[in-house]
């Protein structure tokens, strides 16, 4: 990677453990697409939530040669609430799966349907 990493935790504590549990992650994405050129990670807790407790919401910015890809994911799965490690495991996960397809499209590895490739609709030339 050529940009250090950059953390931001937001409306919380920085926590060391949070901090090496992103650096690892970061690390793992790196071996998944070695053309990233920058990772941003936000962690946030949004204010406001009496009744259900502090949920997290980690945002991932990835800068790649020709574009930069955002994801971003809650702390809380079907219904419940869930720890800022499982936002944190989720979110690396969803951009890894968004680097390899990047990665799949400019490669030219995925399936392009031509008109040819589609049937004829009754009464349409």
């Amino acid at each position: 990677m050529k940009q250090s990493v950059q953390i931001t935790f937001r409306d919380m504590q920085r926590e060391p453990g949070i901090e090496e549990l992103v650096l690892r992650k970061v690390t793992w994405l790196e071996r998944s697409c070695h053309r990233i050129t920058g990772c941003r990670v936000l962690v946030e807790a949004p204010h406001r939530h009496h009744r259900n407790g502090r949920p997290c919401h980690v945002r991932i910015d990835v800068t790649i040669p020709g574009s930069e890809l955002a994801v971003g994911r809650d702390a809380v799965r079907n219904g419940s609430r869930q720890s800022v490690h499982v936002a944190i495991h989720d979110a690396f996960d969803a951009a890894r799966r968004i680097l390899q397809d990047v990665s799949q499209r400019r490669r030219g590895e995925t399936k392009r349907h031509s008109v040819l490739d589609r049937p004829a609709v009754a009464g349409r030339p």
